[in-house]
């Protein structure tokens, strides 16, 4: 049985496949620039910017200097329950 590993949460939560399959890379690798993505996935650059701007506006992935990387598991936590609470409010 594979162990459940909290990182890999957020992929409920995404739109569609190619973003989720974005989030699965960048985790596993621990980050990659555009051009990695490119030629890994082997997606179109306009693709991957697309699934990029969705994972950034909701914070499951940041960009550290042409370095795409994922957000601390907590950090998601933390940033979904305040969305919750200030959508009600």
């Amino acid at each position: 049985m594979i162990g459940h590993d909290a990182g890999f949460g957020p992929l409920v939560n995404l739109p569609s496949p190619r973003t989720k399959l974005v989030y699965l890379y960048l985790h596993v690798a621990n980050g990659a620039t555009i051009e990695e993505l490119h030629e890994v996935l082997g997606m179109q650059y306009l693709e991957l910017y697309s699934a990029l701007r969705v994972l950034r506006e909701r914070d499951f992935v940041r960009d550290e200097q042409s370095t795409y990387r994922c957000c601390d598991p907590t950090e998601i936590e933390l940033h979904s329950i305040d969305g919750g609470f200030s959508q009600i409010q």
